[in-house]
């Protein structure tokens, strides 16, 4: 599956949870230059890295992302 993360999104959820990227990484064992990218909407997701964060976030995947065709994907 292909997702394209919604930095804001992410951003806005990590705020309301009081949630650091480093926090973060320790709880998913995503890099934090990949967290980074993530919240600046610059990196198009992994299936298992969304669902880390999801996971962490205690949210769906779709909550701060967005299932996405190939082409689109390409872009």
């Amino acid at each position: 599956m292909l997702y394209k993360v919604n930095g804001y999104k992410l951003i806005d959820i990590m705020n309301k949870r009081n949630m650091t990227v480093d926090e973060l990484v320790k709880l998913t064992g995503v890099s934090r230059k990949t967290i980074f990218n993530y919240r600046a909407s610059r990196h198009r997701g992994t299936t298992a890295n969304l669902a880390r964060i999801a996971e962490a976030l205690d949210v769906p995947v779709e909550a701060f992302a967005r299932k996405v065709d190939r082409d689109e994907y390409i872009e």
